[in-house]
């Protein structure tokens, strides 16, 4: 199943989950911004805080329908962040980047996996009831195992039959 999201709803969920305090701390260590931190805490923080200031998350919604829609599903997101050691910027913007990768690859494989899990519970389910069904078919046709139709016909073919028969027993017995 799939819901349409809104545009703006999405760009604040990418926003909200690469300028996350753990995310943020991991680009931190592994760009090296963090090796001039003396007072761990404070410096920390006030380094991801400036990280989360520098770095601008936008959304190119593209060339719109008539009806005020983006005419493409390809939606580009622009990544930026300024240092003075252009390096820097680029690895920031890098490690980034690879996290929004990896975490709507693993969002994508953890969606799959879920629906798996769904449609094998289903098939279990559609399992039981053929099964029950077949039961319950069974039980019926021993029950009625006299009135079931045969080889010979189905039960209007033998209820004709039987009428012919009824017919054929007056006219003799006229």
């Amino acid at each position: 199943l799939a819901v349409e999201q809104n545009v703006d709803a999405q760009l604040n969920f990418v926003r909200q989950s690469l300028l996350s305090r753990p995310q943020l701390q991991k680009v931190a260590t592994s760009t090296d911004l963090d090796l001039d931190v003396r007072d761990r805490a404070k410096a920390r923080d006030r380094l991801v805080d400036q990280l989360r200031r520098d770095i601008a998350i936008d959304l190119d919604r593209g060339p719109t329908g008539p009806d005020g829609r983006p005419e493409t599903a390809n939606r580009l997101y622009t990544i930026s962040y300024a240092h003075s050691d252009p390096e820097k910027s680029l690895a920031v913007v890098n490690t980034l980047l690879n996290s929004f990768v990896e975490d709507t690859l693993g969002g994508s494989r953890t969606g799959a996996e879920g629906a798996q899990t769904f449609l094998r519970g289903q098939i279990r389910e559609y399992e039981q009831r053929l099964a029950q069904s077949e039961a319950a078919l069974a039980e019926f046709k021993k029950k009625n195992v006299g009135l079931m139709p045969r080889e010979s016909g189905d039960f209007f073919g033998r209820m004709q039959a039987e009428i012919d028969g009824v017919s054929r027993a007056q006219a003799q017995l006229r």
